[in-house]
């Protein structure tokens, strides 16, 4: 998938997570099915690509407006999550997991990533769909939608 993010950026990402416009997202697919506009969070996978993946991508991803950014090192066996909002680079929970700022309750065990154990990365993704901030998020999200369909 090709993402339109300015002129002189069009990058490929492993894996995007978008909030559709009609909710309050911020990218849509033009005519020729190109993501135009930053997606809210961005997720590459980087072995080769690590060096450029951290920085060249990181930097343009920040400039269009990308709100989360992570990066999986395969190399390291290594999680690196950014929120662009706030400049900084999150770390995990005492529990070892990371828990996206801008999709609450998108959590991921950062061991169990590199471990490649299927069934703690199911269990963390459950737990975190269970969590009260992700019922919240999806709420908004509804309450977004409706809004835009009243309004047309």
């Amino acid at each position: 998938m090709t993402a339109i993010l300015g002129e002189k950026s069009e990058p490929q990402p492993d894996l995007i997570l978008r909030v559709l416009t009609e909710h309050g997202g911020r990218s849509r697919y033009n005519d020729d099915e190109y993501l135009v506009g930053p997606p809210e969070l961005v997720a590459e996978v980087a072995h080769s690509s690590l060096a450029i993946d951290m920085n060249r991508k990181r930097l343009d991803y920040q400039a269009a407006g990308v709100r989360e950014y992570v990066v999986f090192s395969v190399e390291e066996r290594e999680l690196h999550w950014f929120h662009f909002p706030s400049r900084r680079k999150l770390k995990p929970d005492r529990n070892g997991l990371w828990k996206s700022r801008i999709f609450p309750g998108l959590w991921v065990d950062g061991t169990a990533l590199a471990a490649r154990d299927a069934a703690r990365l199911i269990a963390a993704v459950q737990q975190g769909r269970a969590s009260p901030e992700h019922a919240a998020f999806a709420a908004r999200l509804a309450d977004a939608g409706e809004g835009k369909t009243r309004k047309s």
